[in-house]
Formats: C-alpha cells, sequence, structure tokens
C-alpha cells in the first residue's frame, strides 16, 4: 500500500491511498509494523536508504522524484494525524518516537524549501519567471503540515509541565525565531501580491495566504502549548502583529483580515503568558544579569540602552536592545496603529450601520458577523484588537505594581497613561471641530474620539485609577454626558451617542451616586432614538445600571422625571423598553429589552406598582408574537411576569387572565420542546402568583391537576412541586383538598413515597405535615392512603433515622388532629391497620422516640415529637404508655432548648437555622417571592400546639388523666 500511494500519479487517489495507509498504521504501528517511520521517511526523502522494504516483505524503491517525494510528505502527514489521537501511554512513547526519528530532516528541508519558496517569488514579482514552480509549492505546504505535526505533539501542559529546559520546550525556542522570520518575510511580500494577484494566482494564494495563517496558527498553538516556546524571539512578536496587522495593502489582499486577527491573537497569547510576564517570573529572577537570559520582563517598560547596560551590569553585549519585547514605545506604537485600523468606525462599518442598524449593533457587541466570511473576519478583527489591548495594559500594570521591577518605571504603567492621554487629546480636538459629522458623516477627530472611548472602555478594569471617570462623565470637553445630549441625525452624532452609552455600561462601577440621575435623564432621549443601534445601546447601558450594586430607585426615577417633567417616570420607561421590542426584529434585540424590562420591574419592586397595569396591557400581545420567534424570549416573558406579580403583590389577580394560561401552556408535557426550556421559569411564576394572592380563586384551583402530572413524569421537578403544594394548602386549607385538587395532591404524595432520596422524603414529609397541620379537615381523609404508606416506610425499619425522623413529625401532626375528623391515637391506629404491616403501631410507636427522635436534628421538631406522643398519652393509647421513660426525657430536653429547664453548664442550645426560616418565612428560596405567604405561614406558625409550654402541658395533661402511677416518670 505504501508503494502504491507514493506512485499513484492522480492526486484524489493518492490521498485516498493516504488515508488508507494511515488507517492500516493505526492498527499495525508499532507492534506488527515497527519499521513504518523509517519507510515513511525514505518515501518523503527524510532519511534511509534507496530502498525500503514494507511490513509485508515486499520491497519498494523510494524514487526521488517530486511527485514521489510528494506524495510521501502526504502519506507521512496522514499518518501522523491519525496516530496523534491515540492516547495511551505506549502509542504515545511510540509516536515521540517517531516525532524525534522525523523531525531533523523534515525540518531541515522545510527551511530549505522556504528560501526557495522566497527566491521564486521574488523572481515571479521581478518577471524572470512566467511559471510557478506548482511542485515546489505543493512540497513547501506539505511540509509545513508535517512540521506542524512534529512540533505539537500534544505532550506538555503549561500548567502540568511549566519547565522551559524539555527537549520539546527547547526545540520550539529554537525554531519559533525561524518561523517568525518566515512569516515576517511572507507577510512583507502580501503588498507585491496584492498588485499582481492576476498573476500565477493559484500558487502565490497558497503561499502569501494560507502559508502565513497556517505559520501564525502554529505559532499561537505551540505558545498555548508551550509556554516558553517563545522566550527567543519575544521582540518579534509585536513586530510579527504590527506588520500584519496595520498595515493596509497586507490588510487588503485576499485573507488580511483573517491573518491580521490571528497575528493579535498570537501577540495577546505572548502578552499574557505568566511564562514570561507574571509577577513570580519577575520576582523569581535570580539577578538582572541572568535575566536577560531567562526572562525579557527587565526590558519591559522601554529602559534606554545605556540605563539597560547599567542595569545588568554593563554585560548583556548587543543583546540589550533586542530584548524589550512590550516595550512603552513599542506598545504604544502598536495600540494607536490597531486603535485606528481596527477599533475606529471604518468606511465598511459605516456602510454597515446604514444598512441595518440592528445588526450592526449586534455583530459589534459580539464581535462576529452574520453576513460575508469577509464581515465576520473584520468583526474579529475588532475583537482581537480590544483584546490585545487589554492584555498590553494588564501586563504594564502588573509590571508596575511589582515590588521587584516597578520601581525602573515609577511604579506607573505608562501604557494606561498613553491612552488616557489619547482621550484627553481626543476630547480637545472635537471640542474645536464644530462641524464633527453631527448631522453627516463623521470626521477624522469624531472617528478618533469614537475610537479612543472604545479602547478605554475595553480596559475599563485596567484603567479605574488612570481615568477620571466621574469628571470624564460630566467635565469638561466632549463628557459623556454632552456626547448622550448630542441630538444630530448624522453618523458622527449617532456613533458618539452609542459610544457614550456603551461606555456608562463600562465604567458603571466608578459612576458617582450623586451623578446617577443625570446618566439616567442623560439615556432616555436614546433609548427612544431613531437609530436602533443607539437606541439598543442605551437599553445594555440601562440593564447595566439597574443590574448595579449601587442602583437606587430614587435616582432613577429622578432622572426620568428630570427627562419627560412629570411624574409619571416608571410608564416612560415601560413605553421605551416596549418600543424596543415592538421596533427590532431580532431575537438578541427582543431579549435585551424584555430581560431590562424584567430587571427594572424587580428592581422597582413595590414602586413598579402604577406601572404594571401598562405592561398588563401589552403582555398579551409579546407572548403571542414570541411563539413565532424563539422560546428563549418566552422564558424572559415569564421572568417580567414574575417580577411583575410580585410588584403587584395582592392585586396580581388582575394578571391571573394573562399569566394562568402562560403558566399552563409552558409546563404541558405534551410540548416536549416547550416543557423543557420553560418549565422551571413556569414553576416560579407559578410559585409567584400563589404566594402573592390574597384568596384561593377557582381559576388557582383548576391548575392544581397539572402538578400530578409533573410529579408522576419524574423527581426532576419535585422541590419545585412540593412547594406549590405547600403554597396551595396555605392559601386554600381545606378546600384545596375538594375534588380535583385533592385528588391531584394525592397523587403528587403517592408518587413520591419511597421514590426519593434522604433529601427528597425529607422535603416531602415536611409537605405533608404543613398539608395536615394548616387543612386537618380535608387532609386527613384525601390523604389517608399516603399516611398508611408513611407507617408502613416507618414500620419496615429499612429506613434511616432522618427519614424516620420526619415521618414521625407528620404522625405527630396528625396526633394534633382532632378525632372526628381521623386523627388523634385512634385516627393513628386506624391509619396502621392499613397499613397491612403486623404489629405495625407498637412498632412506629418504638421507633418514634428511639430512632425518630434520635435522628432528628432540629430541636423545635424535636419538641414536636415530643409533645405529639404526649397527645397519645392523653388519649390512652396503651402503645405510647409504654414509652413513658423514653418520652419523659424527651419533655425534658424540649424543656431544657425552650429555656424552662436551665441548661447544663458549658451546653448551648441553638434553634435551626433551617427549621426557622421553613416554619417562619418559607423554604429559604426565593424570598422575593413570598408575598402574602410570609403572613400565612406566620399565623400557622403562631397557633400551633406544638409551641405550647412544655412543662405546663405535662403538668396539665398527667392532671387531666388523674396522675397515674404508671406515668410516673414523667413528673418533669
Amino acid at each position: 500500500m505504501l508503494n502504491a500511494a507514493i506512485t499513484e500519479i492522480e492526486a484524489s487517489r493518492a490521498t485516498q491511498l493516504a488515508l488508507a495507509l494511515a488507517k492500516v498504521a493505526r492498527i499495525d504501528f508499532p507492534n506488527n509494523w515497527p519499521r513504518l517511520f523509517h519507510e515513511l521517511a525514505a518515501a518523503a526523502g527524510l532519511g534511509g536508504g534507496s530502498q525500503t522494504t514494507t511490513h509485508n516483505g515486499t520491497a519498494a524503491a523510494a524514487s526521488a522524484s517530486p511527485t514521489a517525494t510528494m506524495r510521501g510528505y502526504l502519506c507521512v502527514h496522514h499518518v501522523l494525524s491519525e496516530l496523534s489521537t491515540k492516547r495511551l501511554s505506549a502509542d504515545r512513547f511510540a509516536y515521540t518516537g517517531a516525532c524525534a526519528l522525523l523531525w531533523p530532516a523534515a525540518w531541515e528541508h522545510w527551511c530549505h524549501d522556504m528560501h526557495g519558496i522566497i527566491a521564486h517569488v521574488d523572481a515571479c514579482f521581478a518577471g524572470t519567471t512566467q511559471e510557478t514552480n506548482a511542485a515546489l509549492v505543493e512540497r513547501w505546504r506539505l511540509g509545513l503540515k508535517v512540521v506542524r505535526r512534529l512540533l505539537l505533539r500534544g505532550e506538555a501542559d503549561p500548567e502540568d509541565d511549566p519547565d522551559p529546559n524539555t527537549s520539546d520546550a527547547r526545540r520550539l525556542a529554537e525554531v519559533t525565531p525561524i518561523l517568525q522570520s518566515a512569516l515576517e518575510a511572507l507577510i512583507a511580500r502580501r503588498a507585491a501580491w496584492r498588485a499582481r494577484s492576476s498573476t500565477h494566482p493559484n500558487a502565490l494564494s497558497t503561499v502569501l495566504a494560507w502559508g502565513p495563517k497556517k505559520l501564525l496558527q502554529t505559532l499561537g498553538d505551540a505558545q498555548v502549548q508551550y509556554p516558553h516556546s517563545s522566550r527567543r524571539s519575544v521582540p518579534g512578536v509585536l513586530h510579527v502583529c504590527f506588520l500584519a496587522s496595520t498595515s493596509d495593502d497586507c490588510l487588503s489582499a485576499d485573507g488580511g483580515a483573517r491573518i491580521a486577527s490571528l497575528a493579535m491573537s498570537y501577540a495577546r497569547e505572548v502578552a499574557s503568558c505568566s511564562a514570561y510576564f507574571s509577577s513570580s517570573a519577575w520576582e523569581s529572577a535570580p539577578t538582572a544579569a541572568t535575566m536577560h537570559e531567562s526572562s525579557p520582563t527587565r526590558f519591559l517598560m522601554g529602559i534606554g540602552d545605556t540605563e539597560a547596560a547599567a542595569a545588568d551590569g554593563g554585560g548583556g553585549g548587543g543583546g540589550t536592545t533586542s530584548w524589550r519585547p512590550f516595550d512603552v514605545p513599542t506598545a504604544t506604537q502598536l495600540i494607536r496603529a490597531i486603535i485606528a485600523r481596527h477599533i475606529a468606525l471604518q468606511s465598511e462599518d459605516a456602510t454597515s450601520w446604514l444598512e441595518n442598524a440592528e445588526s450592526y449593533h449586534h455583530e459589534q457587541m459580539s464581535g462576529g458577523a452574520g453576513g460575508s466570511a469577509a464581515a465576520a473576519d473584520a468583526q474579529k478583527c475588532r475583537a482581537s484588537a480590544e483584546y490585545l489591548i487589554l492584555s498590553i495594559v494588564a501586563l504594564h500594570r502588573d509590571w508596575a505594581s511589582s515590588p521587584t521591577l516597578g520601581a525602573s518605571c515609577g511604579k506607573t504603567n505608562h501604557v494606561a497613561a498613553m491612552l488616557t492621554r489619547e482621550l484627553e487629546e481626543a476630547r480637545a480636538m472635537i471640542a474645536k471641530d464644530a462641524s464633527f459629522g453631527a448631522d453627516g458623516s463623521p470626521t477624522e477627530t469624531c472617528m478618533r474620539l469614537e475610537a479612543a472611548c472604545a479602547a478605554v472602555s475595553a480596559c475599563a478594569y485596567d484603567l479605574y485609577d488612570h481615568v477620571p471617570f466621574g469628571s470624564w462623565l460630566c467635565e469638561g470637553d466632549a463628557s459623556i454626558l454632552w456626547m448622550l445630549a448630542l441630538r444630530g441625525v448624522g453618523l458622527g452624532a449617532r456613533a458618539l451617542r452609542r459610544r457614550a452609552c456603551l461606555a456608562v455600561a463600562a465604567w458603571v462601577a466608578d459612576i458617582p451616586d450623586e451623578s446617577r440621575a443625570a446618566v439616567y435623564a442623560a439615556l432616555l432621549p436614546s433609548l427612544v432614538d431613531a437609530d436602533l443601534a443607539v437606541s439598543l445601546a442605551a437599553c445594555h447601558a440601562l440593564n447595566t445600571l439597574i443590574n448595579d450594586w449601587g442602583f437606587n430607585s430614587a435616582d432613577l426615577l429622578e432622572g426620568a422625571r428630570a427627562h419627560i417633567g412629570g411624574a409619571d417616570a416608571g410608564a416612560t420607561m415601560v413605553q421605551a423598553l416596549m418600543g424596543i421590542v415592538s421596533r427590532c426584529e431580532e431575537l438578541d434585540s427582543h431579549t435585551l429589552g424584555i430581560e431590562t424590562l424584567a430587571s427594572l420591574i424587580d428592581r422597582l419592586g413595590p414602586e413598579a406598582k402604577p406601572y404594571c397595569a401598562l405592561l398588563a396591557s401589552v403582555l398579551p400581545q409579546a407572548w403571542a408574537l414570541s411563539a413565532q420567534q424563539n422560546i428563549l424570549l418566552r422564558d424572559r416573558l415569564l421572568v417580567v411576569m414574575r417580577h411583575t406579580t410580585c410588584a403587584l403583590g395582592e392585586a396580581s389577580p388582575t394578571l391571573h387572565a394573562i399569566v394562568l394560561p402562560a403558566i399552563w401552556e409552558s409546563t404541558d408535557p405534551a410540548r416536549p420542546d416547550d416543557f423543557l426550556a420553560l418549565a422551571v421559569e413556569a414553576l416560579r411564576l407559578w410559585r409567584a402568583v400563589l404566594r402573592s394572592a390574597p384568596t384561593a380563586s377557582d381559576d388557582l384551583l383548576l391548575l392544581l391537576p397539572r402538578l400530578a402530572v409533573l410529579a408522576e413524569m419524574s423527581t426532576e421537578h419535585a422541590r419545585s412541586v412540593l412547594s406549590l403544594v405547600e403554597s396551595y394548602v396555605l392559601l386554600a386549607g381545606d378546600a384545596a383538598f375538594v375534588g380535583d385538587g385533592g385528588r391531584a395532591i394525592c397523587a403528587v404524595f403517592h408518587s413520591m413515597v419511597g421514590q426519593l432520596n434522604d433529601v427528597g422524603t425529607g422535603l416531602m414529609m415536611r409537605a405533608l405535615e404543613l398539608s395536615v397541620q394548616a387543612a386537618p379537615r380535608g387532609a386527613v381523609a384525601a390523604l389517608s392512603g399516603v399516611l398508611s404508606r408513611v407507617i408502613k416506610l416507618i414500620a419496615s425499619g429499612d429506613e434511616t433515622d432522618t427519614v424516620c425522623g420526619y415521618a414521625a413529625c407528620v404522625l405527630s401532626r396528625v396526633a394534633f388532629t382532632a378525632p372526628e375528623v381521623g386523627g388523634g391515637a385512634a385516627g393513628l391506629a386506624a391509619l396502621a391497620s392499613a397499613s397491612g404491616v403486623t404489629g405495625a403501631w407498637p412498632k412506629v410507636v418504638a421507633i418514634w422516640l428511639g430512632q425518630a427522635y434520635a435522628g432528628m436534628a432540629d430541636a423545635p421538631r424535636r419538641r414536636l415529637l415530643a409533645l405529639g406522643a404526649l397527645v397519645l398519652i392523653v388519649q390512652r393509647d396503651a402503645s405510647a404508655w409504654s414509652v413513658a421513660t423514653p418520652l419523659s426525657e424527651a419533655l425534658k430536653q424540649a424543656a431544657r432548648e425552650s429555656g424552662e429547664l436551665p441548661t447544663a453548664a458549658g451546653v448551648s442550645v441553638e434553634r435551626s437555622v433551617s427549621f426557622e426560616l421553613y416554619d417562619a418565612g418559607g423554604s429559604g428560596d426565593d424570598a422575593d417571592d413570598e408575598g402574602a405567604e410570609v403572613g400565612r405561614r406566620a399565623a400557622l406558625f403562631a397557633q400551633d400546639p406544638a409551641n405550647a409550654p412544655v412543662l405546663s402541658t405535662t403538668r396539665q395533661a398527667l392532671a387531666s388523666l388523674g396522675n397515674p402511677p404508671e406515668l410516673a416518670a414523667l413528673q418533669v
């Protein structure tokens, strides 16, 4: 097969044979084909003799023809690609050995071909040759792929193997400068290629468009995989980046945007690599003399040659000047260039903005583009430029703050200072430009200010102590508020308004409290701007402000009133946000508007109540339209409904006509796509509706059967379903157990008993206990089957102490229930008889004050167990009388925990926080949704017979029985 692959003339068949050979090699190498790579090396001219023996014993001559050599390279590439995916240690070891065998010759041949390629390209441009050497180009291309495979073996992890002295790291450190030189040579010739693209298009496209991209990918991947790979060539990184990302000729040639993006990404990887520039690297550098060789950070800030030589003790020779990788002059020159070329508005941006402002905004925000490949590459360039600027600023910030090296720069981040000066200069220039494009196309000064704002905003975190945002916001030339107040319809004014909105969002944490009302007042006109790019930027800024820790509803309403000159500020904002939703077409726009609206209602809380009627008038239409777009938009609308319900409180039934159909539709398992995406948020909305409702209306009770369906499907939503059951019982009381509602609640508990883990069973038992406590007349009768299963669960003796404890709490509630409705000792005995377990009741009573009591960690629940057992004593239950001694100990402990009896010295009694949350204020989650339910729980807690004083209750119980001697142990 190898002989056939290297002698095949037709290219497509040769590729298929090479792929087949790679599959065979995956199975046969190394055990059945140990000399595979010797044969491949000979076939590709990378070593070995003129004749090779294949693994099946046949001889194959390794021809030296160019076609055979290319086919050999093709086979090597595909075999390496296939074997590199094997992950067993033995396979990795064999693969490493093969790479070591091929590397020297492969690297030497590729370097030779690289020189030939450069000479051939120059000859083509000079006109000394009219024909392209296709064989040379193809061999060079395949050789680069092979070299890339041999370099990036996937062995080292920067976190696991940071040692720069491993063989692979040393090899990469040696070849990286050569790869950079090859890259520079190709990039330098792209300008000439642009003018001669019609000549030899295929060959030159491979060399000058594909080659730089593949080299940059190789360098970038090597930097990520082996962080020390660029330690001998760091200065060349910014040079390559500068050439690839700022030259108009290079960018205009085929693939220029993609190459620029890769170059900036490579520079960013180096700038942010801890192997060169971390504080630990600086502080671990032993001496200034060795720093020249071990780490280039000593020369980071562009110390002059004389100063650098003196700092190194006069040594370093001619290498001092070369080790200035990210010095201030180079870094600032690069940053200024990429701001002007990639951050500033370009003619293509203006065209895209004017064609579709909404799409333009989202493309700018996401760093991608939904249009052509060229547009997508341009957006990637912008994102890469922002990340590179941020990395360089952060690098110099860390360098300036280093106790070891920061003194040489006066503890000053000069790159950050440069960005600040750039902003100030741009602000000063536009103040002198009366016609900056407010009513037309943006002028150069306008674009410079917009770009400076964008760059400074991208580095907001690292510039917080350099840019006085408070003064920039309100004072001086071209302040943020001045830009927001621009009313021109030209692209220049719109660009500055949009950039001011985004600057507010980026610097939200630095906005002074006293200026926030003014910011809100300035943002609102942009929120209703005719340009959707400006409106969406203002919406983004408003959303960021609302969700900021420093949000104050008074500032928002004050600013809104200042803008509209009236009191109905909230209604204006609601209308503006809904206007964005109605004006826009894309899902991202709708989602942004709805999320901002949800955050607004949530943060305003009860203050949003006057505006909820307006919101209710537009929600039905928004819900109907969302069905035609994306399910995620419906999820956001459910959030808006929940916050609106909470804001209305007891007036929330006015929303039931909108909200309840949405809940029913979103929790329908028959619509699996909707159910999977919306069920969680719909259940939260359902809970908020129940907690806010003042009474249980018929339309609320009609939703109950859906709970049974959800519970029977799976236990995924068990917590939410049980929480809803609690809310229904607290709201409706005994009415919740009438008709279909009672059957649904019963089905919920039946589907969960014995099916959950200890945590889930605890939640289920608490919901069951609350049902018996809040609706004793309806619950005991409707849930008799469930209660019998609980008794069976305890009597089996197979459950943990924790489960038995929670189950016994349910039985204690039944004991407190009046006998005429199925409670008390008689009711419990009847339930035990129905469980089908022989002698169930005596077993249960013994576990009640034994295993169950010992497994209960909550002090109030232990009190409940003790007083519940005391009720059985009063009702002369024989099984309870037999456990009088453990009951006496339980009552004494309860009295001590409630403070009725003194505790032993050094022993503290604390009430369980989780129990307090459950009994007095709900289950502790979604506290903002609790609404009127807090009062219902508090009232139930106040009437709880388990809160009665232990000592007096026990005395009264014994007195009612005539203080029988059999119960002498209970004389607390």
